[in-house]
């Protein structure tokens, strides 16, 4: 039996910093382009930066814990929706 406790993505983000909850956020809503998602979290970054910075933003565990959760909650919803369209329930 698995005792995980599973957090939701709002649980989640308030562990983050802002400033990485922003580029989560901005990642997500750009069709994952890590590079531009850094950019526009941190202005004035040069490019290369972003590259390497975007990168190492990604791999952080609070970070990819947050952009999971919001993936499975998004789903879900999709799901729902799915279902409703389908059923008409």
């Amino acid at each position: 039996m698995n005792n995980e406790v599973i957090k939701t993505s709002e649980e989640l983000g308030k562990e983050l910093k802002l400033s990485q909850k922003n580029f989560a956020d901005i990642y997500l809503s750009n069709d994952r382009n890590g590079k531009q998602a850094y950019l526009q979290a941190f202005p004035g970054t040069k490019i290369g930066t972003a590259e390497v910075q975007s990168s190492r933003m990604l791999k952080k565990a609070k970070v990819s814990a947050y952009i999971n959760a919001k993936d499975k909650e998004f789903e879900k919803r999709t799901e729902r929706t799915k279902e409703t369209i389908v059923t008409g329930k």
